[in-house]
């Protein structure tokens, strides 16, 4: 089995996600939370796996064993090397990493600090960013299904036509935000502060809004649920 991982808030009355020896995603939980059986995300990751993962993984080991450090960021190096051979980096410093194109599973980045990061179309799926920062961050056509950003600050990011699907951004920051087309179907951002953020053209079909802010927010072109003909 892949290793299980229970990445959702202390109190998450949801199963760990697990990789079967066929290479079946079994993702079972409430629909509140962020464990989801889902076809098309099942063969999004096993495709990833199959397709990028060694070389990913390939390619840091080549830099590891002949002693090159990971590109220079304003990040702490140790800590980048952390996240990419360990695949957990709570608390870390990151700020200013690029990370752009890399896939992480399952990843521990809470409280990690993420801010002016470069994760332009990396995929972070079904991973912990609670209270993380990721202030000023590029997000762009990034995929971050099912993760978990509650109470994380996305204040700045630009998340252009990226991915947040059935994630948990309850209480996140997410001010003045790029979100123009991003895909928030069934997104749980209850409490979530919107103020000036661009969300035109996004889908928010299933999306949970309730107690959040929206204050001079763009919310042209968006879905509307009672436009038979939208998304």
């Amino acid at each position: 089995m892949w290793p299980l991982a229970k990445l959702l808030r202390d109190d998450c009355d949801c199963a760990p996600l697990a990789l079967d020896k066929d290479w079946n995603w079994d993702l079972r939980g409430t629909e509140d939370e962020i464990c989801y059986s889902d076809g098309e995300f099942t063969g999004l990751v096993v495709g990833l796996l199959q397709m990028t993962m060694k070389s990913q993984l390939l390619a840091l080991a080549i830099a590891l064993c002949a002693g090159m450090a990971p590109p220079a960021t304003a990040a702490n190096p140790d800590h980048v090397k952390q996240l990419l051979t360990e695949n957990s980096c709570e608390g870390c410093d990151l700020s200013g990493a690029d990370l752009s194109g890399l896939i992480f599973i399952q990843t521990n980045l809470r409280n990690a600090n993420l801010q002016g990061a470069n994760l332009d179309n990396s995929y972070i799926l079904l991973s912990d960013l609670r209270e993380a920062n990721l202030q000023d961050a590029n997000l762009s056509a990034a995929y971050l299904y099912g993760s978990n950003l509650r109470q994380a600050n996305l204040s700045n990011v630009n998340l252009l036509l990226g991915t947040l699907r059935r994630a948990s951004l309850r209480g996140a920051n997410l001010s003045n935000a790029n979100l123009a087309g991003v895909d928030l179907r069934k997104a749980n951002l209850r409490g979530a502060q919107l103020d000036n953020t661009n969300l035109e053209q996004a889908n928010l079909k299933g999306a949970k809004f309730s107690r959040s802010q929206l204050s001079r927010a763009n919310i042209e072109g968006i879905y509307d649920p009672k436009d038979r003909g939208g998304y």
